[in-house]
């Protein structure tokens, strides 16, 4: 392997001053920077590393979460390692934990290291990723509960549009003075499943803010950040 592939650093190294466009391969001859020759890996370009037990790291660019990662490594990560990580990079953004414990059983709920997309654990922790090695903390949202606007499932509502659809119904969101105070309450709040009748989620919310049969006095207060039935546990 060493023989046929140059390492990242020294791939990266060729393009210091390039921002390399993401982008999926199907073979590894597009794997190919100046001399460095790397590995089509899931999708993904991938270059020797001789720190990561496979040899093997996934450029910076690549998606899904990948980016920078050793090859295998998600399938390494469980709730602990993302508890850890999210502490270090986002709680002081994002405190949507009380306690660790809180972090540990919260995360025991999403879909494993075996999916890198939708509401899984592998998703929110390549976001945390991704906010550490940007310094911009955007990730961080992803990384929530709520999973943000990236680690949702296909359908599901973000707190965005939850803010935004209870503004726009009820006239402001109560408890908070604005959108950006909305977003922050909003980020601890389980996503759900789309059509959740019940339960303390974001798609339970949507649920009772969608139904145009109710009026807006019962929807406003069923559907608000604190939690009202239907939307509680």
């Amino acid at each position: 392997m060493k023989g046929g592939i140059i390492s990242l650093a020294a791939a990266l190294g060729l393009v210091a001053c390039v921002q390399l466009r993401p982008f999926q391969c199907e073979e590894s001859a597009e794997c190919v920077i100046g001399e460095a020759r790397g590995v089509c890996q899931d999708g993904y370009c991938a270059y020797f590393d001789g720190q990561c037990t496979t040899e093997l790291r996934y450029e910076q660019n690549a998606g899904e979460g990948l980016g920078g990662l050793c090859v295998g490594a998600m399938e390494a990560i469980d709730c602990e390692l993302y508890c850890d990580l999210y502490d270090d990079v986002c709680a002081d953004i994002f405190p949507v934990y009380e306690a660790f414990s809180d972090c540990i059983e919260i995360c025991g709920g999403w879909p494993g290291e075996d999916s890198s997309e939708g509401a899984s654990l592998a998703c929110r922790y390549g976001a945390v990723l991704d906010a550490q090695q940007s310094e911009e903390f955007a990730g961080c949202i992803d990384a929530t509960p709520s999973g943000g606007d990236r680690c949702v499932d296909e359908g599901s509502a973000a707190c965005a549009e939850y803010c935004e659809v209870y503004a726009s119904r009820c006239g402001g969101v109560e408890g908070v003075d604005d959108e950006g105070g909305c977003l922050d309450a909003c980020v601890a709040l389980s996503p759900g499943v789309p059509g959740d009748p019940t339960g303390n989620t974001l798609a339970c919310r949507m649920s009772v803010l969608d139904d145009e049969g109710v009026e807006d006095e019962f929807v406003c207060d069923r559907a608000n950040l604190q939690g009202s039935p239907p939307c509680v546990d």
